[in-house]
């Protein structure tokens, strides 16, 4: 039993101290709550108890059917990597609320802001672009993937 003890002193001799410095998550933390609170400031008043339920059905009294496309980019606007505008137009909002199969896969060339479409399917309904021009800035839409912008987000 000795010997057994004396091998485990040696082998923890060996092993590192461990780090007992606090991650420093705080800073990250308080970034992802203030987009987040920029995300809700900029959609419109009547939009947002609906958007509110929309990406947290299970905080809501009225569970609704899941929207995808509108928590992509809801996640995406509160890790830091999609422009979220001051002000949400209340017609891109209405498209992710109405539609549930709507994407965030497309792009104003211009400000950065993501917009929906509704993807087709080979054999089944088209595809469906809800924007040319940016209800925002006027810019050109364009797909999300050509405009070489995936992870970076824009401050205008």
């Amino acid at each position: 039993m000795n010997n057994l003890r004396n091998r485990l002193a040696n082998l923890e001799s060996k092993i590192p101290a461990r780090v007992t410095a606090k991650p420093q998550t705080e800073p990250a933390d308080s970034q992802v709550v203030a987009r987040f609170d920029a995300f809700f400031s900029a959609v419109s008043p009547q939009q947002e108890r609906k958007v509110f339920d929309a990406l947290f059905p299970f905080a809501s009294d009225k569970p609704d059917m899941p929207h995808h496309g509108l928590s992509l980019w809801f996640l995406e606007v509160a890790a830091g990597k999609a422009f979220c505008p001051s002000r949400i137009p209340p017609e891109v909002m209405t498209i992710y609320l109405d539609d549930p199969a709507a994407q965030p896969r497309n792009e104003c060339a211009a400000c950065g802001l993501r917009l929906p479409i509704r993807p087709g399917r080979q054999g089944g309904p088209a595809m469906v672009n809800y924007f040319s021009t940016c209800p925002v800035c006027g810019g050109k839409v364009q797909w999300y993937y050509e405009h070489g912008n995936r992870h970076n987000a824009r401050k205008v």
